[in-house]
């Protein structure tokens, strides 16, 4: 069994976490986790108030004995790095800003892949990732006009 017991100034330190505005709610579940465990309440009852296993609640319990209110925040996820590096933006951009004809999501994307700055066994780009990455500026994908109002 885990026994927290928070002296004053670490459960204000607790008080003051759970008000932060940019807190994660699982960060925040984490911190209640602690709070109801120094409040005398068992590992199955916040479990259940919760609405989480047995299992989580000790694990978050255990890593705070063990680190401290820095240890319940999410570890950063790393993962790959994008290969649409700024400079792919800023052609990409840049070869909108031309304006010398409408392109489609997808011709971009095709534009993309035989953009010689790119390795040729790097990952074909869809064009809805593409237009979310290219989409903030005034550089949006043009539309071509309908028959008659050229």
């Amino acid at each position: 069994m885990y026994r927290i017991n928070l002296a004053e100034a670490q459960r204000e330190e607790l008080q003051r976490r759970t008000r932060e505005p940019e807190l994660a709610r699982r960060t925040r579940d984490r911190l209640e986790m602690v709070r109801w465990a120094d409040a005398g309440q068992s590992i199955p009852q916040i479990a259940r108030r919760l609405r989480v296993s047995e299992v989580r609640v000790r694990h978050w319990i255990k890593r705070f004995l063990a680190g401290g209110f820095g240890a319940l925040r999410d570890a950063p996820h790393l993962g790959q790095s994008s290969r649409l590096t700024p400079d792919l933006v800023d052609a990409l951009r840049g070869e909108l800003a031309k304006r010398d004809r409408a392109w489609a999501a997808p011709q971009l994307a095709d534009w993309l892949g035989a953009c010689p700055q790119i390795d040729r066994c790097a990952v074909r780009w869809s064009s809805s990732r593409l237009c979310l990455r290219t989409a903030p500026g005034s550089n949006r994908r043009r539309e071509p006009l309908p028959p008659g109002r050229a």
